[in-house]
């Protein structure tokens, strides 16, 4: 008896030790804060199925991620304040600029072999990674507008110029072009595709740089052919969109739904804005998901001339803050390298089984082409994803928003909004 307790004794402080060992253990996990910016329909989705993928990869390493919005009206500074709160942060890499000067606290310059190869990314994603702003952020997502639409609209196919564009488009009638045509940022995107198609790139560069230097609270000068062209454009819209500009603009994913019901519609947007046509889709049976077929649609980017010289591209990148690296070096790198897998990617493109894709564009060539088993139309995207003109300056940025407020009075003055 006093063998067996004695027996019993032993086995109970083993494991005694091995509980407290493996509480250790579970207690110096390196935590990692991550914060996303991505769009995607199922954030949380998204998010619990990137930190289980990437703990799986790395059971070390206990990762928290958090959707934040560094351009919130709300926020003092538009959000950005928040930017020492994480480890890893994604952000559009336009504002980049006020970091890499330390605003906000500055950020942490790249390790070379951590940063993706410039021949495997998509063309605005590759120009960043050759800049001096390359050294700090690692490309995730592009996006920019594109005109899509069916292949079996025959006439808008046909259709190449601005104006033939417009003819073909009937929107009080069957063939309505549904596109968000109302906030600072979208309303100066496409100004700015105007004046690229109309006069250049470079030339759309030096307009725009000159509207960021004028003094503050200055109306921006704008080119009259390229304001008058996307007044144009609002007009293609229906009666009723015109005159509840701002209420659509807060419902945004109006449009695609409006692109799925509508046979002869044509949708004006990035490529996420189908998730939206695809939902829908996919609640109207028989509907089975991929809806969209590689053949079922035709992606181009629009032209507000005889042809496009180029279209505005916006690249969402991951930067680490100033003295993150430092601190949690092998955690933060091995984020880095996953954030560019195809793995890491999955959790963006789907967050859940049963919806539908969410139709974000990757950076990386190489998981673009994983990407294009479930959405095949990104490839269309990436093929006609033009390179001359990735908005990563910060300055062309700002001047973009301040030519989309210049434009709401004039759209106001030639449409009444109710």
């Amino acid at each position: 008896m006093a063998s067996f307790i004695s027996w019993q004794r032993r086995w109970v402080g083993v494991l005694v030790v091995l509980c407290v060992s493996g509480t250790l253990r579970a207690q110096e996990r390196t935590p990692l804060k991550v914060a996303v910016f991505a769009f995607v329909p199922d954030a949380s989705a998204a998010i619990k199925r990137l930190e289980a993928d990437f703990e799986k990869a790395h059971p070390s390493i206990d990762l928290d991620v958090e959707l934040w919005d560094p351009y919130s009206d709300s926020i003092d500074d538009d959000g950005l304040e928040q930017l020492t709160e994480f480890d890893v942060a994604e952000i559009d890499v336009c504002r980049i600029d006020d970091l890499i000067a330390g605003v906000y606290g500055g950020i942490d310059e790249i390790p070379d072999f951590a940063l993706p190869a410039a021949g495997g990314l998509l063309p605005p994603a590759r120009t960043l990674r050759n800049s001096n702003r390359g050294r700090y952020a690692v490309p995730h997502l592009v996006c920019g507008n594109f005109l899509v639409f069916r292949t079996t609209d025959t006439t808008l196919k046909n259709a190449k110029t601005f104006t033939e564009i417009l003819a073909a488009l009937d929107g009080d009638g069957g063939k309505p072009l549904c596109v968000d045509l109302w906030g600072s940022t979208g309303l100066g995107e496409f100004y700015t595709d105007a004046v690229i198609d109309q006069f250049g790139a470079a030339e759309a560069e030096t307009h725009l740089l000159a509207i960021s230097a004028q003094p503050a609270g200055e109306t921006a000068t704008l080119k009259p052919e390229a304001a008058n062209a996307v007044i144009r454009l609002v007009g293609e819209m229906s009666k009723e969109r015109r005159e509840h500009l701002s209420f659509y603009h807060a419902q945004s994913f109006i449009y695609p739904r409006d692109f799925s019901n509508a046979p002869h519609a044509a949708l004006l947007g990035y490529s996420e804005r189908l998730y939206y046509a695809e939902r829908e889709m996919q609640l109207n049976p028989p509907g089975l998901l991929p809806s969209f077929k590689q053949d079922d649609l035709v992606v181009r980017p629009f032209t507000f001339a005889e042809t496009s010289k180029g279209t505005p591209t916006w690249i969402d990148g991951f930067v680490v803050p100033r003295g993150k690296l430092a601190a949690k070096r092998g955690a933060i790198l091995a984020f880095l390298s996953f954030i560019q897998s195809k793995t890491g990617f999955h959790a963006f493109a789907q967050p859940t089984i049963t919806f539908a894709s969410s139709y974000l564009l990757p950076a990386s060539t190489d998981v673009l082409f994983e990407a294009r088993t479930t959405q095949p139309t990104l490839a269309a995207y990436a093929a006609v994803l033009d390179d001359s003109f990735p908005v990563i300056d910060a300055r062309v940025w700002r001047a973009m928003r301040r030519a989309g407020d210049a434009l709401k009075p004039q759209i106001k003055a030639k449409y009444p909004q109710k």
